[in-house]
Protein backbone atom coordinates (compact mmCIF):
# COMPACT_ATOMS: atom_id res chain seq x y z
CA UNK A 1 0.00 0.00 0.00
CA UNK A 2 1.31 3.49 -0.88
CA UNK A 3 2.10 5.03 2.32
CA UNK A 4 1.81 9.12 2.31
CA UNK A 5 4.53 11.41 4.71
CA UNK A 6 1.71 11.54 7.16
CA UNK A 7 1.11 8.05 7.23
CA UNK A 8 4.95 7.69 8.03
CA UNK A 9 5.29 9.92 10.28
CA UNK A 10 2.39 9.13 11.98
CA UNK A 11 4.54 5.72 12.80
CA UNK A 12 7.50 7.62 13.91
CA UNK A 13 5.58 10.02 16.13
CA UNK A 14 2.08 8.91 16.86
CA UNK A 15 1.60 11.54 19.56
CA UNK A 16 2.96 14.62 17.45
CA UNK A 17 0.20 14.62 14.73
CA UNK A 18 -3.15 15.21 15.98
CA UNK A 19 -4.73 17.52 13.21
CA UNK A 20 -8.33 18.83 14.18
CA UNK A 21 -9.73 19.94 11.15
CA UNK A 22 -12.73 21.57 12.15
CA UNK A 23 -10.43 24.34 13.39
CA UNK A 24 -9.16 24.63 9.97
CA UNK A 25 -13.34 24.57 8.81
CA UNK A 26 -13.91 27.49 10.97
CA UNK A 27 -10.72 29.20 10.58
CA UNK A 28 -11.31 28.62 6.42
CA UNK A 29 -14.80 30.07 7.05
CA UNK A 30 -13.39 33.60 6.91
CA UNK A 31 -12.16 33.80 3.60
CA UNK A 32 -14.44 35.10 1.15
CA UNK A 33 -16.29 32.64 -1.04
CA UNK A 34 -16.29 35.15 -4.71
CA UNK A 35 -18.15 31.47 -6.37
CA UNK A 36 -21.45 32.82 -7.87
CA UNK A 37 -24.16 31.02 -5.92
CA UNK A 38 -24.79 28.16 -9.18
CA UNK A 39 -21.19 27.52 -8.09
CA UNK A 40 -21.42 26.73 -4.68
CA UNK A 41 -22.37 23.13 -4.36
CA UNK A 42 -19.50 22.69 -1.82
CA UNK A 43 -18.68 25.31 1.19
CA UNK A 44 -15.65 26.79 1.04
CA UNK A 45 -14.44 26.02 4.25
CA UNK A 46 -14.62 22.27 3.48
CA UNK A 47 -13.15 22.46 -0.25
CA UNK A 48 -9.80 24.53 1.98
CA UNK A 49 -9.94 22.21 4.50
CA UNK A 50 -9.92 19.28 2.52
CA UNK A 51 -7.09 20.67 0.38
CA UNK A 52 -4.67 21.60 3.32
CA UNK A 53 -5.32 18.05 5.06
CA UNK A 54 -4.35 16.73 1.83
CA UNK A 55 -1.27 18.80 1.10
CA UNK A 56 -0.30 18.29 5.04
CA UNK A 57 -0.39 14.45 4.02
CA UNK A 58 2.22 15.07 1.50
CA UNK A 59 0.42 14.75 -1.84
CA UNK A 60 1.37 17.77 -4.37
CA UNK A 61 -1.67 17.85 -6.63
CA UNK A 62 -5.30 18.40 -6.44
CA UNK A 63 -5.29 14.76 -8.28
CA UNK A 64 -3.41 13.31 -5.58
CA UNK A 65 -5.24 15.49 -2.87
CA UNK A 66 -8.66 13.81 -4.74
CA UNK A 67 -7.50 9.95 -4.06
CA UNK A 68 -6.08 10.91 -0.91
CA UNK A 69 -9.18 12.07 0.37
CA UNK A 70 -11.38 9.26 -1.02
CA UNK A 71 -9.15 6.35 0.25
CA UNK A 72 -10.05 7.95 3.57
CA UNK A 73 -13.65 9.64 2.93
CA UNK A 74 -15.66 8.02 5.66
CA UNK A 75 -13.04 9.15 8.39
CA UNK A 76 -13.37 12.32 6.82
CA UNK A 77 -16.99 12.94 6.63
CA UNK A 78 -16.78 11.54 10.50
CA UNK A 79 -14.39 14.27 11.53
CA UNK A 80 -15.64 17.25 9.55
CA UNK A 81 -19.72 16.09 9.73
CA UNK A 82 -19.96 15.96 5.96
CA UNK A 83 -22.89 13.46 4.96
CA UNK A 84 -22.15 13.66 1.11
CA UNK A 85 -19.93 13.00 -1.28
CA UNK A 86 -17.07 15.29 -1.96
CA UNK A 87 -15.81 17.52 -4.95
CA UNK A 88 -14.07 16.35 -8.04
CA UNK A 89 -11.02 18.01 -9.06
CA UNK A 90 -12.29 20.02 -11.49
CA UNK A 91 -14.90 21.86 -8.07
CA UNK A 92 -11.36 22.44 -6.42
CA UNK A 93 -10.05 23.85 -9.04
CA UNK A 94 -12.00 25.95 -10.02
CA UNK A 95 -12.72 27.31 -6.44
CA UNK A 96 -9.43 28.17 -5.97
CA UNK A 97 -9.40 30.17 -9.15
CA UNK A 98 -12.12 32.37 -7.32
CA UNK A 99 -10.01 32.73 -3.50
CA UNK A 100 -7.93 35.46 -3.15
CA UNK A 101 -4.46 33.94 -2.01
CA UNK A 102 -3.61 36.49 0.13
CA UNK A 103 -6.64 35.69 2.19
CA UNK A 104 -5.95 32.09 2.94
CA UNK A 105 -2.46 32.92 3.43
CA UNK A 106 -3.38 35.18 6.09
CA UNK A 107 -5.68 32.70 7.55
CA UNK A 108 -2.91 29.94 7.12
CA UNK A 109 -0.35 32.12 9.37
CA UNK A 110 -2.85 32.53 12.35
CA UNK A 111 -3.60 28.87 12.08
CA UNK A 112 0.27 28.53 12.32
Amino acid sequence: MYLTISDEMKKAFPEALHVDPTSFYAAFAQVKDRRGKRGRRYPLPLILTLLLLGKLAGESSIHGIVEWIDERKEQLQGYLGWPRRFPTNSTYTFALSQCNDQEIATVLAVLC
